[in-house]
């Protein structure tokens, strides 16, 4: 049978992507030109750490 515990890198993955995830969610309700042009624009933040994540 395969262990199939998770390890401490996927915990901190899952931690850290629910964070990044609830920051923008925040983000997108109180500063929709934020989120729009430095969070979420094509070769920003988020687009950099899906590589991280990759």
């Amino acid at each position: 049978m395969v262990n199939l515990k998770p390890n401490e890198l996927e915990y901190f993955s899952y931690t850290f992507l629910a964070i990044v995830f609830l920051v923008g969610l925040y983000i997108s309700y109180t500063n929709e030109v934020y989120f729009d042009t430095r969070f979420a624009a094509e070769d920003g933040f988020i687009e950099w750490l899906t590589t991280l994540m990759l």
